[in-house]
């Protein structure tokens, strides 16, 4: 009977998953609208974190709310925090939205590598499920056929291919292939040392300046950390402030708190400006560090 549930059941997830990667491809051509985060946390779905980004819009005067970050059902818990620093509450944001439903809206728009892979371990585990009832159909009638043997090897061959770290051997390949959001993850796994990766700064400021090139604000605010600390690059506050400068100008809340703090204290070639300072704390927001020099400056939020 659950076998029966399950070959039921299946044929709908793999359609739901199908459905979604179309509507990914499509999203590429949607129109934008501007749109702003209205809530920012994280959310524990089934046995794990995830973000969990709430944003409102407007089409035609008509106002909108969505939570699709991507139309990826999940995504690994090394990319929850990343996503939750890009996307931080009240961050302006831009929208892509379904013009036939407007309803129907998504901040990064075109075909999400884990939107496919969603699709592939459906059908792989739906033909593993009709090879399994097979293989016992033909047990019943055959009690020494060898094809049982056969299929769960290849069953467990199967599995392995759907392990976790597939999703990391994926995202490196799109890094690779110059995904600069990808070459964020893969700059901070060297940062850190983590996912099997050697904690190295240098390879971790090649792979954000990959990304930052291309114009990725998480890349340049990052590169610009790396260069205001002398970790894996020269210490170089000119080069930090530049970067902060292109970030801030995308909305990074942490790149505008690095440049007020550039202008509170006159580093890396700028002149030291408490007004603009504080303009540019104000620009990030609900960032703590924005936040707390805006009280010591007593200048509110």
């Amino acid at each position: 009977m659950l076998s029966l549930i399950v070959l039921i059941g299946f044929p709908f997830l793999i359609w739901g998953a199908y459905q979604k990667l179309r509507l990914a491809k499509e999203s590429a051509t949607w129109p934008t609208t501007p749109g702003v985060v209205t809530a920012s946390e994280r959310k524990k779905v089934l046995w794990r974190m995830q973000p969990r980004v709430s944003f409102r819009y407007e089409v035609a005067g008509q106002s909108y709310t969505s939570t699709n970050i991507s139309f990826a059902a999940a995504v690994p818990a090394q990319e929850t925090e990343p996503i939750l620093q890009r996307y931080p509450l009240h961050q302006a944001v831009e929208v892509h939205y379904q013009p036939a439903k407007p309803a129907v809206a998504v901040l990064q728009a075109g075909p999400d590598r884990r939107v496919k892979l969603a699709l592939y371990v459906y059908i792989v585990w739906f033909g593993i499920i009709i090879l399994i009832n097979l293989a016992n159909a033909a047990l019943y009638f055959w009690s020494s056929s060898p094809e049982a043997g056969q299929t769960t090897t290849r069953t467990e061959d199967d599995a392995a291919a759907s392990d976790p770290q597939e999703g990391n051997r994926l995202l490196r390949q799109d890094a690779d292939n110059g995904n600069a959001q990808d070459q964020v993850y893969v700059a901070v796994w060297y940062l850190t040392g983590t996912q099997g990766y050697p904690k190295d700064p240098a390879q971790a400021a090649q792979w954000l300046r990959r990304s930052a090139d291309q114009g990725n604000a998480d890349g340049e605010n990052m590169l610009g950390q790396l260069y205001a600390s002398g970790n894996g690059v020269d210490l170089d506050l000119t080069q930090a402030v530049s970067w902060f400068q292109k970030a801030a100008a995308q909305g990074e809340p942490h790149a505008c708190t690095s440049l007020g703090h550039a202008y509170e204290k006159g580093l890396g070639g700028l002149p030291q400006d408490t007004a603009t300072a504080i303009d540019w704390y104000r620009k990030a927001g609900d960032e703590p560090h924005a936040k707390a020099a805006l009280a010591r400056l007593n200048a509110g939020p």
